[in-house]
């Protein structure tokens, strides 16, 4: 099973305003988590923002290093599949992590993004952390 993460979780984790993000990015620890780039540059821009230049460096290195996370270049996605999703609807960052969930072939996105969560995708589920958390018996 694979599982494509979507930034708002690292950002509410991170931030600390949804304990469901926390226990998510701790479940990671034991199962394939995969995140695409924009991903990465998205929570170290918004982190920055919001704590400081040095918070930002710390939550990069984590979720660099730590092993918990593959994090994988997203400029090889088919035009095809870009497009695919903004014709769905989405914005062109977030096309960016749709296609890339079917283009490795993810089971699930973990979003908390209502147009992730309203999305109608055959290739892949998208499940709130709540939802994920819930499905797969995870607890603290």
């Amino acid at each position: 099973m694979q599982v494509v993460l979507d930034s708002n979780e690292f950002l509410f984790a991170f931030l600390a305003k949804k304990k469901e993000c926390i226990l998510v990015l701790r479940a990671c620890k034991n199962m394939p988590a995969v995140i695409p780039s924009i991903v990465l540059e998205e929570v170290s821009e918004n982190i920055k923002m919001e704590s400081g230049k040095d918070q930002a460096g710390k939550v990069r290195k984590f979720i660099s290093e730590s092993g918990w996370f593959e994090v994988v270049e997203d400029a090889e996605i088919p035009n095809v599949l870009l497009e695919k999703y903004i014709t769905k609807g989405l914005k062109k960052e977030d096309s960016v992590i749709g296609a890339f969930t079917e283009w490795i072939g993810a089971k699930y996105l973990i979003s908390e993004n209502r147009h992730f969560l309203k999305l109608n995708a055959k290739e892949f589920k998208v499940l709130s952390a709540k939802q994920f958390l819930s499905m797969f018996r995870l607890t603290e």
